[in-house]
């Protein structure tokens, strides 16, 4: 049999068998895609819960740093509920560990998350602190944060957007400046290994009245802090954080009293701004 003959035959039959493959494997995936969502668990902003995360962190944690033995196993503690909370048993999420520096199990690891368990051309990273500064006693502006960001990821549970939306709990944002540097460089050698980055979002304190979206660029009483840790990075980097007409130093913010539907409001906030971000689909 001549070769034209057999390709006559055999390349219809490859075709068949590939596009039945083809098909297949993109049926599975929809599968495994829709058995991962049974486990998620969407929930719309509520104070009630919103006040019971930030009074477990703030009252049952506490002050979340290394300076102290206590401090520490807050920190671990503190990773130990965010793993938890967002984890599959709960609102669903595949939450992963990554080692915040060194290979000490002991210290407090990098947790991600992401909201469309798989990777877009761009993606939207969410950086949430969740130690806390060592002189201050409660710890209450990251942990409005912690709070605040678990709303809005339950909030975002089977959203279908162009750009993929991550989260990162970072575990020394308030440390030292050499450990803060090992944390971010590791972050950001994780960030460029996904799609592109279409914009990196800061949560501050929400323990004010309203969210104010500041570019860091242009936000000089922000620099100080995090400009030493993205000297050079090409991405826009947003500071969203909650301010009140009459400023607060960090202290007195600490002890001010924390209304459970200013979280709400503000963690509504940050949900509109971050569908909006992140394109949300016309797809139905």
């Amino acid at each position: 049999m001549s070769l034209a003959k057999i390709l006559v035959i055999v390349l219809p039959v490859w075709l068949c068998v590939s596009g039945g493959i083809g098909l297949w494997l993109h049926f599975q995936q929809q599968e495994k895609e829709r058995q991962e969502q049974k486990h998620a668990y969407r929930q719309d902003i509520r104070a009630e819960s919103l006040a019971d995360d930030w009074s477990k962190i703030v009252d049952r944690i506490g002050p979340r740093h290394e300076s102290t033995d206590a401090g520490k196993l807050a920190l671990q503690r503190m990773a130990s509920m965010i793993e938890g909370a967002l984890g599959l048993n709960n609102i669903g999420y595949e939450v992963s560990k990554v080692a915040s520096r060194g290979d000490d199990q002991s210290v407090a690891p990098l947790l991600l998350a992401d909201v469309m368990r798989r990777q877009t051309a761009e993606e939207i990273w969410v950086l949430v602190p969740y130690d806390s500064p060592s002189h201050l006693p409660r710890g209450q502006a990251s942990a409005s944060a912690v709070a605040v960001s678990f709303a809005v990821a339950q909030s975002l549970v089977g959203s279908d957007f162009s750009r993929n939306i991550r989260f990162a709990y970072l575990p020394a944002a308030s440390a030292p400046l050499d450990q803060r540097r090992e944390m971010t460089a590791r972050l950001q050698r994780l960030m460029k290994r996904g799609g592109g980055v279409h914009r990196v979002v800061i949560l501050g304190s929400m323990v004010q009245d309203q969210v104010v979206e500041k570019e860091l660029a242009k936000s000089p009483s922000e620099q100080a802090h995090w400009s030493e840790l993205w000297p050079t990075s090409d991405w826009p980097i947003v500071i969203l954080r909650a301010e009140s007409e009459q400023p607060m130093t960090d202290l007195e913010e600490d002890a001010c009293p924390v209304g459970s539907k200013i979280l709400a409001s503000n963690a509504e906030r940050i949900v509109g701004l971050l569908r909006t971000w992140a394109g949300e689909s016309q797809k139905k």
